[in-house]
């Protein structure tokens, strides 16, 4: 910068300097005398300008206080109990997401469908999961103790086997009939995953996720099972046939900006699913209850400050206020008017542990499918699965996860390494019988028919069950009987029947043409009355090709049949198939074994 100093100078020096300053230094700034130099600067114009302009702060960027955060971040958030804070850092992600979308200006579609995702994700994942008590479980699966036939009534499952059994003659400490019959591998496997639940839920230990690989032929009810088990639990249940599936997009849903965009099959579980809970007025203060405390590190449940609370929970709080207040109030007009008050009430309910069946995997051929279900059963990853059409996250790290295959050689080799083997043993002859018995109980009661139970007797049961690896076709023959004896109800001829097993006539079709078809017919005739009915039962062979080595290590294809010999032992499938049935005819282990050989 230019400086001048006070010195003595000439006249012609002061007139060429004077011409100078004019013309060149003050229409471009202007001189300042400088107290610490004892000199006079120069300020150019642009500095002057500068001057003249308010000067501006630089601000920091704010930070978006509804972005992500890490789960360290969330920690403290929790433990300081200061600001707004959801009591898991899952929800938390969830809500912050929930906010984000609100704050959009101009929101679309796909906007407003993932605000309800996410809504709908917040009221999964803010109920822990129910457990159920072990002789809950026990009254659908039957207990070890007996075999898993049966088990004790008590104080916890005495409501549930009322409702079964259509009975209210049921006390504390009776012997009952369990209403899933057979499975002993998988019953066993359950029933200790849910002992362990218990334990690790006391402790606050987060269970270990196990995923159970089902193994048996068609038909064998991998799939059925797996409903009871849900009944068991008490848990949601997703059921997706992943054996015809061409597309990983089925599963984990579809980017938005495809014509066909939507969340995938998991994500159902999640949103779509969910199971009648029976609740009360306590369950619903229970719930306030936990949301306005939290357990400390002594296990002891402590206030949390009302600035801890976020406005989604409070939201769900003054809900759940008015819930309770309309039941007191609906409850009031019920005594005024002499009625009993309502002490229950049926509310459907999410679930962020759901039971997910992906059923006969092992016949999926696409990789990218394979790729999802490779993502859903890594137990180190899946807490974080992607749906691509929510564009967020999952936690799948709490759900029960069940697969279903038909053979061990055609399970992957990943999910052998990660998942637990179970055999779907096949069903005997006994048990078969008494599956249909309990069908026929359920499905004459429920038609109101209960009062013609002495028409199906143990010997018609027989004849409704088929030669197949699983009991569709018996099941199917209940069916048919039913709706026969619900037409002989509606022309009032069923006094004129003693018993369906007393048939007039009897025809069924030949041996020969039954292996040739693999299916057939047994027809019973009744005379009621001057009349002829008939009922007709589907008669079943189950064959299963399959690929064995002989004893030279040579690859052969064999068929076989239930009733007929395993072609790597030689012995019989079920070893208690009657020799001959009672109404003449014979199985066909009777006709040669294997049906290769027949």
């Amino acid at each position: 910068m230019p400086s001048f100093s006070l010195v003595e100078t000439n006249m012609d020096d002061l007139t060429d300097f004077s011409y100078l300053f004019h013309s060149f230094y003050l229409p471009q700034g202007e001189f300042r005398f400088n107290s610490n130099t004892f000199q006079y600067d120069y300020i150019t114009r642009q500095q002057l300008i500068e001057e003249q302009e308010p000067k501006k702060k630089k601000e920091k960027p704010q930070k978006d206080p509804d972005q992500d955060i890490s789960e360290d971040e969330w920690n403290e958030l929790w433990r300081e109990k200061e600001k707004p804070c959801m009591p898991t850092w899952y929800l938390e992600q969830i809500y912050r997401n929930k906010k984000r979308i609100e704050k959009k200006p101009n929101k679309d579609e796909t906007d407003q469908a993932r605000l309800e995702l996410c809504e709908t994700l917040l009221d999964a994942f803010y109920r822990s999961p129910y457990v159920p008590a072990v002789s809950v479980f026990e009254s659908i699966m039957g207990s070890p103790d007996y075999d898993w036939k049966e088990y004790v009534v008590d104080a916890e499952n005495i409501e549930i086997a009322k409702a079964n059994k259509k009975r209210m003659d049921i006390n504390i400490g009776d012997t009952l009939e369990a209403e899933v019959i057979g499975f002993k591998e998988f019953k066993s496997q359950m029933w200790e995953n849910l002992k362990v639940f218990h334990r690790e839920r006391s402790l606050g230990i987060t269970p270990f996720q196990v995923f159970p690989y089902l193994l048996g032929p068609p038909g064998t009810g991998k799939s059925e099972i797996t409903r009871n088990l849900a009944k068991a639990y008490k848990r949601p249940i997703q059921m997706i046939n992943v054996g015809g599936m061409d597309d990983g997009g089925e599963l984990e849903g579809k980017r938005a900006t495809l014509q066909s965009a939507n969340y995938g099959k998991v994500m159902e579980a999640f949103v779509e699913r969910s199971i009648l809970a029976e609740i009360t007025i306590q369950d619903l203060q229970l719930e306030i209850q936990e949301i306005k405390t939290y357990v400390d590190e002594n296990g002891n449940r402590q206030e949390r400050p009302e600035e801890n609370l976020t406005e989604w929970e409070e939201e769900r709080i003054e809900k759940l206020e008015e819930d309770i207040k309309d039941w007191e109030e609906e409850n009031q007009e019920r005594q005024r008017t002499g009625k009993d008050p309502k002490l229950t009430k049926n509310k459907p309910q999410r679930s962020r542990a759901p039971i997910i069946l992906l059923d006969e995997f092992e016949k999926c051929s696409r990789d990218d499918v394979m790729n999802v279900i490779g993502k859903m059963t890594d137990r180190e990853m899946n807490f974080s699965f992607m749906d691509k059409y929510f564009n967020f996250r999952l936690d799948l790290s709490q759900c029960q996860m069940l697969l279903t295959a038909n053979y061990l050689d055609k399970v992957p080799q990943f999910v052998r390494d990660r998942g637990l083997p179970i055999n779907i043993e096949l069903l005997t002859w006994e048990q078969r019988k008494g599956i249909l018995r309990s069908r026929f109980k359920k499905e004459l009661r429920r038609f109101k028919l209960g009062h013609l139970l002495n028409k199906i007797t143990d010997r018609f049961i027989e004849m409704c069950i088929t030669e197949t690896w699983g009991i569709r076709g018996g099941i199917n023959n209940v069916a048919a009987t039913v709706r026969f004896l619900e037409v002989l109800e509606v022309d009032k001829q069923t006094g004129y029947l003693e018993k369906l097993e007393e048939y007039d006539d009897l025809y069924e079709t030949p041996v020969e043409k039954y292996l040739k078809d693999e299916n057939g017919v047994i027809r019973l005739s009744y005379n009621l009355n001057g009349k002829t009915r008939t009922l007709t039962l589907t008669k079943r062979i189950g064959i299963e090709e399959r690929t064995v080595k002989d004893e030279f290590g040579q690859e052969k294809k064999v068929k076989e049949i239930i009733t007929g010999t395993n072609a790597d032992t030689g012995d019989y499938f079920v070893n208690d198939w009657p020799d001959e049935y009672w109404w003449g005819s014979k199985p066909v282990r009777n006709l040669g074994g294997n049906y290769e050989n027949l």
